[in-house]
């Protein structure tokens, strides 16, 4: 089993119909593990490290940008048999805000997307209890 966290990091909402904050999601590429979908930027846990400790590491060696975790909101498991490595993953999702500037020395696409549009865009099955949990803290109502 693979341990991973990722960080939900925080922003007000960009528009003004917009009601719930947005998260900063970033592409991974077609040819990585589970790739082809945007996902939430972090990576695997060191040993002793915490999963706050680890996606603030991992975030910014991925997007170079600094961010204050806050607190973990949940854990979700995959077991993907067609993978050839990391087929079982325990993704433990991080809530935290951005400290300083956005990205903008990163290889990696991303963008803000709002909390209620997470169904909208495809991401690692992982991340379908993970996104649910992120709607049921910010009010958003399932099914939307």
């Amino acid at each position: 089993m693979v341990r991973v966290s990722i960080a939900a990091i925080l922003r007000p909402p960009i528009a003004p119909d917009d009601q719930t904050p947005c998260v900063l999601a970033a592409w991974r590429p077609i040819d990585a593990i589970r790739g082809g979908v945007w996902e939430l930027p972090g990576g695997k846990i060191d040993a002793g490290e915490s999963a706050l400790e680890a996606a603030q590491r991992e975030v910014h060696e991925e997007l170079q940008i600094n961010i204050v975790p806050r607190e973990s909101l949940g854990v979700a498991e995959d077991i993907d048999e067609t993978q050839s490595t990391e087929r079982h993953v325990h993704v433990e999702v991080v809530l935290a805000d951005l400290e300083g500037d956005e990205p903008s020395h990163s290889d990696h696409r991303w963008q803000w997307i709002p909390i209620a549009r997470l169904h909208e865009y495809q991401w690692p099955r992982a991340n379908k209890e993970l996104n649910r949990l992120l709607q049921v803290r910010f009010g958003v109502e399932q099914g939307s």
